[in-house]
């Protein structure tokens, strides 16, 4: 019989705890790759120095290698020169001398093949194995021997053994039963798949607010022959197989149960012939019966006629049952019922099975659509205890893993499978907006709305107390406190798109081309600069940092010093050859970001493009996509406007918060505060402003 193996750990912390721990389980590839099954390590030093880390990296990174690389492919031969390894080498592997580690360090060391479990522990370490219900130690010797070890005998004994079915395994310091009862533990490992029970623990732990300080590892064993959903959840699984939890009631097998269904089905066709050969032989007895001397005299009473569709029915041929000829006239009524009694019984007996044999299917259906439900549930609660871990990208995986079955759910026809479908799919949905932190922006919400017949055409700059964005040629103002909105300026351009707070008391209003205007806080005209653009160049967008504009071309990324109130010529930037060719949006805040060619955010310093990747996104970026962000602020600012989305992310690319203007306008450009405590959302008729 093939196995395999699940497992997860759930390490508790406590920063004023004595003691450091490093847990390690096996990469599954690792594990099958090698042949050497799934090994699993906890290593724990009783020290609050800053080196212990490290130490307990090296030491699991030493017995790891040493396993892997073993010639033996026999899993406790391999572990048993696993240990003798570590013994002789233990000190120089540590740096520390025999009588500091022999009284601070304990470790657990295990490997499951197949079905076998080989380990091996000492000091502070426990194992236990979960089976059938019951929990029982198996750690092999006690620890006060182990305390007496001598030199190179820290692991010296390999305790080892087979493995069934559904066996669970608990490897932990002993500490986690000073937190959870005895009861509690058993029956969270014998009911939940690990990564379940380990999440449920740790929410417990939660709840109860306690400072814990542990390391566990919860292995399961599955023949591959159980579905998942046999193994996801246990007690519904044998619940539809007829078997009972408690109460010492003998179980029963639900496949058997089937099996002898259909012998008794098969029996029963076997004997509905006996019985229809037995009714076409019954009036040529009878008749001969009528014709010895003992027979009594005739029949009296008249005889109905046996209907067809009975005999049809059965599959007979009603011919040999319609009353011809004088012996059917000759039979008593004793005689003829008990043809009738016969058919009767044939007929409901093939009616019984059919009945069985139709529920049957109904239930065998049910199992499966049970089965399916199960195996969906499963992969959400693994999403959510990724979540809990925070691991993202494992949690990304199983929510594609949990959308691709429900999309091939194969039950959508029947009542039972649309009702199910509906609710998974809501959890499903519930489940996309946690792992991609998803959320709608509430459009009763405004901050304040725009006058009528304004049309926003550029983006939102802050400057004292006001926010300020362009609608045509005119310059608004946003009073911060009331919401207010008013004209403050004109800028004599057939089209502007951008205003940007330079130095706190000018603001420069970029139009297309070389047009570039200054305006003063209190200036009502924008005053128009000379601005020169590179021979050949498109420009598509500017920024400015420390007063020097970056200005983003169809070839390349072009630099303008400020010098007495004016920008002398561009200087090419760029130290290298990339393609800026598809970005259309551009921010500085000592690095160049660049956004969205092909839909990736691009990061630039001193001239040359740096790896940057955004992990989390729940759909691409599109090219209609502008970004921001400034010195001073810790996450960058992304408005793909083509699907009304904004999306926040840290600088080393990971995504925060995505954000959705499916209720909203058209939005045309966001802005955060300077302690990007709110973030402000322009769109074609109001602004918002979000909580970040």
């Amino acid at each position: 019989m093939e196995y395999k193996l699940k497992a997860d750990k759930l390490t508790v912390k406590n920063p004023k705890a004595s003691g450091q721990s490093h847990v390690y389980i096996a990469p599954s590839e690792l594990a099958e790759g090698s042949g050497l099954g799934t090994l699993v390590i906890i290593a724990e030093i009783k020290s609050k120095e800053k080196k212990i880390p490290a130490m307990l990296n090296q030491i699991v990174q030493e017995l790891g290698e040493y396993y892997y690389h073993s010639p033996t492919k026999n899993a406790e031969a391999a572990l048993e020169t696993t240990c003798q390894y570590f013994n002789e080498n233990i000190m120089e592997i540590c740096q520390k001398n025999w009588q500091w580690l022999k009284e601070r360090i304990s470790i657990l060391v295990a490997a499951v093949q197949e079905n076998s479990l080989s380990l091996s522990t000492y000091n502070n370490m426990r194992v236990w194995l979960g089976r059938e219900g019951k929990i029982h130690d198996i750690s092999g010797s006690d620890t006060e021997s182990k305390k007496n070890a001598t030199p190179k005998k820290i692991m010296s004994q390999i305790v080892s053994g087979q493995l069934e079915d559904s066996d669970v395994i608990l490897l932990s310091n002993a500490t986690i039963f000073d937190y959870f009862s005895e009861e509690k533990i058993r029956r969270t490992i014998t009911t939940l798949a690990p990564t379940q029970a380990c999440a449920f623990l740790k929410n417990a732990l939660i709840d109860y607010k306690v400072t814990a300080d542990f390391s566990t590892v919860i292995v399961k064993l599955i023949s591959n022959k159980k579905s998942e959903y046999e193994t996801s959840e246990p007690e519904r699984a044998r619940l539809l197989q007829g078997t009972q939890m408690d109460g010492g009631l003998e179980q029963r097998n639900g496949n058997q149960f089937l099996i002898n269904l259909k012998k008794v089905k098969d029996n029963g066709t076997v004997l509905v012939g006996d019985l229809a050969r037995k009714a076409r032989q019954l009036p040529a007895k009878i008749a001969q019966r009528r014709n010895t001397p003992t027979e009594a005299a005739t029949q009296t009473e008249p005889i109905p006629e046996i209907k067809t569709d009975w005999c049809a029915k059965l599959g007979f041929d009603s011919e040999r049952f319609r009353p011809k000829g004088a012996w059917l006239q000759k039979l008593k009524v004793k005689e003829y019922r008990l043809i009738i009694f016969i058919i009767i019984i044939a007929l409901l007996f093939v009616g019984s099975l059919r009945i069985i044999g139709n529920r049957r299917q109904t239930n065998e259906e049910a199992q499966k659509i049970e089965a399916a439900i199960a195996t969906i549930k499963d992969k959400i609660n693994s999403i959510e205890a990724a979540l809990i871990y925070k691991d993202d990208a494992k949690a990304q995986e199983l929510l594609r893993e949990t959308e691709g079955l429900l999309t091939n759910f194969e039950y959508k026809e029947s009542e039972t499978g649309k009702a199910a479908l509906a609710e998974l799919n809501q959890q499903a949905e519930e489940m996309k907006n946690k792992v991609y932190k998803l959320e709608k922006i509430n459009q009763d919400g405004y901050f304040t709305k725009l006058p009528e017949a304004t049309s926003p055409s550029s983006n939102l700059t802050l400057a004292d107390t006001g926010l300020y964005f362009i609608a045509g040629q005119q310059v608004y103002r946003v009073n911060l406190k009331d919401g207010t909105v008013n004209r403050q300026a004109v800028a004599n351009s057939e089209a502007v798109n951008k205003i940007i707070n330079l130095d706190g008391k000018q603001m420069v209003i970029y139009g297309t081309g070389a047009e570039i205007f200054l305006m003063g806080k209190s200036d009502t005209l924008a005053q128009k600069k000379n601005f020169n653009l590179p021979e050949g160049e498109q420009a598509k967008d500017i920024a400015i940092y420390n007063s020097k504009i970056y200005l983003l071309g169809g070839k390349n990324i072009y630099s303008y010093n400020y010098v007495n109130g004016a920008w002398d010529k561009p200087t090419a930037w760029l130290k290298q050859e990339a393609n800026v060719a598809g970005d259309k949006s551009i921010a500085v805040d000592g690095n160049v970001w660049l956004a969205a060619n092909n839909g990736e955010v691009s990061r630039y310093f001193k001239g040359k493009k740096e790896q940057f990747t955004l992990s989390g996104l729940y759909e691409q970026l599109s090219a209609e996509t502008a970004i921001y962000t400034a010195d001073g602020l810790s996450k960058i600012y992304l408005l793909d406007k083509e699907k009304n989305r904004i999306t926040i992310a840290n600088k080393q690319g990971k995504v925060l918060r995505q954000i959705l203007g499916d209720n909203l306008d058209k939005i045309l450009a966001i802005l955060p505060s300077g302690g990007e405590k709110e973030l402000y959302i322009l769109t074609m008729t109001g602004i918002y402003k979000l909580a970040l």
